[in-house]
């Protein structure tokens, strides 16, 4: 796909420039279609059966260094992590991998998405603490329960924007010292 890919990109690239030197000589183009122009992902992707952007995906993930490669192609690294780990220069892949490989530790999206962040900056002493170290996504929602006592009591025949409109009203009462 990549060799596909490579040689729709130099065809475009060729009309292209053919199309300018044809405009500067003053040479009509011909068929009027010199402007409409295909995405090349989305072309590769119609040979594929695939969209634009998973043939985006696929050729980024061939950025990963080829040990990085292996573990995504046997399956012991998920592919939308390869995709986020592609992201890293070479050397920070490489302290990665071997991080990974001495740590035994399996990547998940949130340690990938974390090292991503860090691009071009990490040192073995941060990809080893992001490999060690549960990284909690960002804005994460947290859900709580309010007990069945309490419900009956104070919410009985009220709808869910009624309840939290109490429920906010009452936090912000206790941690303005109101309460």
């Amino acid at each position: 796909m990549k060799e596909r890919y490579d040689k729709v990109l130099y065809q475009r690239q060729r009309d292209v420039i053919m199309a300018e030197v044809a405009k500067l000589e003053g040479v009509p183009l011909k068929g009027g279609h010199g402007e409409h122009h295909f995405k090349n992902r989305d072309e590769v992707g119609k040979e594929y059966g695939l969209s634009g952007s998973s043939v985006g995906r696929l050729l980024k993930v061939n950025d990963l260094i080829k040990p990085l490669c292996h573990k995504l192609d046997n399956g012991s690294l998920i592919f939308k992590i390869g995709i986020q780990i592609s992201f890293l220069p070479e050397s920070e892949q490489q302290m990665v991998y071997e991080q990974m490989m001495e740590l035994h530790v399996k990547l998940t999206m949130n340690m990938a998405i974390k090292l991503r962040e860090h691009s071009g900056e990490l040192t073995e002493a941060m990809v080893r603490r992001y490999l060690t170290k549960t990284v909690e996504p960002k804005d994460k929602p947290m859900n709580i329960k309010v007990p069945e006592t309490l419900s009956k009591k104070y919410f009985v025949g009220k709808d869910r924007k009624a309840i939290e409109d109490i429920i906010e009203k009452a936090l912000a009462a206790w941690f303005e010292g109101k309460v």
